[in-house]
């Protein structure tokens, strides 16, 4: 897996690299197996997208919206709802999403 790109000019790089890593390790899948999908409205893996590309990126959310260079489709009220939403099972995600990298990624390269 390369190194995600820290040009603060392009965030393109940035964001395709988050997305390639999220395809490869089917986010979305693990999102909806831990309680995170939602019925009509905004996809949960773009939400989810975004605040991923949010920690890598030179500016927090608010310094984005009050700047203008927000891109994203949906308001502030979303992304807090999802982060505070009781039914997701982040302990679920993150252990799934480990186990995934490990055997997917790590496990190949490792010697029997």
């Amino acid at each position: 897996m390369s190194s995600i790109p820290q040009n603060a000019e392009n965030g393109n790089g940035i964001s395709n690299s988050v997305t390639n890593f999220m395809t490869q390790f089917q986010i979305g899948k693990l999102l909806f197996k831990c309680n995170a999908g939602k019925a009509k409205g905004i996809p949960v893996f773009e939400v989810f997208r975004y605040l991923f590309c949010l920690i890598f990126s030179d500016r927090s959310m608010y310094m984005q919206w009050k700047t203008g260079i927000f891109d994203g489709s949906f308001c502030k009220n979303t992304v807090y709802r999802f982060l505070n939403n009781a039914k997701i099972n982040w302990s679920r995600f993150t252990t799934l999403l480990s186990s995934r990298i490990i055997n997917d990624f790590m496990k190949p390269l490792t010697d029997e």
